[in-house]
């Protein structure tokens, strides 16, 4: 019988297969990647992903901590985990809005691109 695998491990692989995926952008080039990382500061993966060369948006941008989740809740969110990575480029606002019907308030960020990436 197959056993399933652990849901951490499934989170920590997929992160790490993110990481891959983004640091094989083209050098120069603007990236922007954005949604429900699942993950805080506190995750060692998640810090190396919004490391050298991306930055995250609500770090970047002086937002501070933006608290995205629950919102299907009687209590309000209470954990950032939804996130906008940026390379070759820096966002100079960032904040969450409201989406009804949805458990994770959205996450938009206002970026400028490096003139160098154009």
């Amino acid at each position: 019988m197959a056993r399933k695998r652990d849901g951490a491990a499934v989170w920590a692989d997929e992160l790490s297969r993110l990481r891959e995926i983004l640091e094989r952008s083209p050098q120069g080039r603007p990236v922007i990647a954005g949604g429900d990382f699942n993950a805080t500061y506190d995750h060692s993966q998640f810090r190396a992903l919004a490391s050298g060369r991306f930055g995250d948006a609500a770090e970047q941008s002086g937002a501070g901590h933006l608290v995205t989740y629950p919102t299907d809740r009687w209590w309000p969110p209470v954990v950032g985990i939804d996130h906008i990575l940026v390379a070759g480029g820096r966002a100079v606002a960032a904040e969450t809005v409201g989406l009804p019907g949805a458990d994770h308030r959205g996450l938009v960020a206002r970026i400028r691109l490096d003139r160098t990436s154009r």
